[in-house]
């Protein structure tokens, strides 16, 4: 193994890293775990220095954020650029939509999202005991109450919507399951006639992508698959914050997911 040395002269952080390096740590190693413990400093002390945590830019700017993470960061949300690839699709298919439900919740950021760009009734499902109160705290905080609910199953949700439905899916691995689930309350429903869905692709072992599976599976289950949204990297930056350095904007951009992880959108017609 090659080792590595440093002249007398540099920064003590410089000196420890080599001795970690010469002890076996790769230097992608060592900058990931930094990466990961910058970001969480900087998460802690945007919950530390602020009343309430408010979305910095894009088509949520100004809403409140729970002040914690639940399954992804909260650095991006608060950026602007979360999953700003979906949103801007979801926004640019928005009209004429009546109700959504949204399938692994967590918090609720597009809960009480949605409910304020649209205005419609917004129904969310997460197995996570504490996404209720998470929910509860974002809707209270952007006076969505009225609009945002937390129900027990899928089929509480649809039960509960009419008209044209915008589904979506974020259940991290469960997806086959959970499409099967809405598949049957969608048939129960009398009221709903179109469906717009996004699911989240997820990885299988071996670094595979569950895309294909779940592309077979919309279809037989009567959708139309319309796009798969791929993520952009460049869209993780807003111009508000190029004041900073080019790895701090990074850190704060980055969502943490695989690289081939996309969505897909679909479209389904019922009782037409």
């Amino acid at each position: 193994m090659q080792s590595y040395s440093v002249p007398d002269s540099a920064p003590l952080e410089n000196k420890e890293i080599c001795k970690l390096i010469n002890k076996g740590l790769s230097p992608q190693q060592l900058f990931r775990a930094s990466f990961t413990f910058y970001k969480a400093s900087i998460e802690e002390n945007l919950i530390q220095e602020s009343e309430k945590i408010y979305v910095q830019s894009g088509i949520f700017k100004g809403m409140v954020l729970y002040p914690k993470s639940m399954g992804s960061s909260l650095l991006p949300k608060w950026l602007g650029t979360y999953e700003s690839e979906l949103l801007a699709m979801i926004h640019a298919h928005s009209h004429g939509l009546d109700f959504f439900v949204n399938i692994g919740s967590a918090e609720g950021y597009y809960l009480s999202g949605i409910a304020l760009l649209l205005g419609i009734k917004c129904f969310g499902i997460d197995i996570n005991p504490s996404a209720k109160e998470a929910t509860s705290f974002v809707a209270n905080s952007n006076k969505v109450t009225h609009l945002v609910s937390q129900v027990n199953t899928v089929d509480d949700g649809i039960a509960k919507s009419s008209g044209k439905l915008l589904v979506l899916i974020d259940v991290d691995g469960a997806e086959i399951e959970v499409l099967d689930d809405l598949s049957i309350s969608l048939e129960k429903s009398s009221s709903i006639n179109e469906v717009l869905l996004f699911i989240e692709t997820d990885v299988l072992s071996r670094n595979r992508q569950n895309t294909s599976l779940l592309i077979k599976k919309l279809i037989n289950k009567g959708f139309s698959i319309e796009t798969i949204i791929r993520q952009d990297p460049t869209k993780r930056f807003v111009s508000s914050f190029l004041q900073f350095p080019f790895l701090d904007q990074a850190v704060r951009g980055c969502e943490g997911r695989q690289p081939n992880q996309s969505w897909i959108m679909a479209t389904k017609n019922i009782n037409s």
